[in-house]
């Protein structure tokens, strides 16, 4: 059985071949918008060409929003959906027992909200890396 480094590993690699521009640091899975969020809003979500689940990407100075889709143990890396330059949004997390939630304000001013689910056992680790690589706490 393979441990949750090796899928991140592989996650990894997969992206980093999607963006040859810039040298990923961290990657995550969420979904958005989460399932009742924002449901009087999604129109912000569609301006962004996101929908149901993400993998989003740091770089040095990007937050990428990738399609993918499942492919057996592993993922294909479908597109790039968004690209923001870190210095200009405004990102926190919401920690709840179930989920974490990364908070995003875009330049735009749009608020998005990404659900990452937490899981338990070693898998609970899966987005860990992405949060800590933007320096995010629970708020």
């Amino acid at each position: 059985m393979r441990t949750v480094e090796q899928y991140v590993e592989e996650y990894h690699r997969a992206v980093q071949q999607r963006v040859p521009d810039e040298r990923v640091l961290a990657i995550g899975l969420f979904d958005a918008p989460p399932e009742s969020a924002d449901h009087a809003e999604p129109e912000r979500y569609v301006r962004h060409g996101i929908a149901g689940p993400m993998l989003m990407a740091v770089t040095p100075s990007r937050l990428l929003a990738l399609r993918y889709r499942p492919h057996g143990m592993s993922i294909d890396v479908l597109d790039r959906v968004a690209a923001w330059p870190r210095r200009l949004l405004a990102m926190r997390m919401q920690d709840h027992p179930a989920v974490r939630r990364l908070l995003v304000v875009t330049p735009e001013g749009d608020h998005l909200q990404f659900r990452g689910t937490r899981q338990p056992g070693a898998f609970d680790g899966l987005n860990r890396m992405f949060f800590e690589q933007l320096g995010l706490e629970a708020g």
